[in-house]
């Protein structure tokens, strides 16, 4: 008997970490629901950002950047292969 009570209790205890989880993911989901709501609602009172024509500026440079630091990362890989390469035919031989 006190074992099938115990049984009881933890089964309680576990129906309400559940109940407070499922009712923890209502709240947040109410929540960012209504504050999404009122993003948008800021987000056409502001001017929109045209997408046509070429990008900002500064996001032009980045990828010049960040393209740059790529090919050079890729000429240097490229070399080494080239040298391991060689050193392969070389211990062949």
């Amino acid at each position: 008997m006190v074992g099938l009570s115990f049984l009881i209790q933890i089964g309680a205890l576990a129906n309400a970490a559940v109940a407070t989880l499922v009712l923890a993911l209502v709240i947040a989901l109410g929540y960012r629901r209504i504050a999404g709501a009122d993003g948008n609602a800021n987000a056409s009172e502001r001017p929109s950002e045209s997408t046509e024509g070429p990008p900002l500026e500064s996001w032009r440079h980045v990828y010049d950047v960040d393209k740059a630091d790529a090919d050079r990362e890729i000429t240097a890989v490229q070399e080494q292969a080239s040298d391991l390469a060689e050193a392969d035919n070389e211990a062949r031989r």
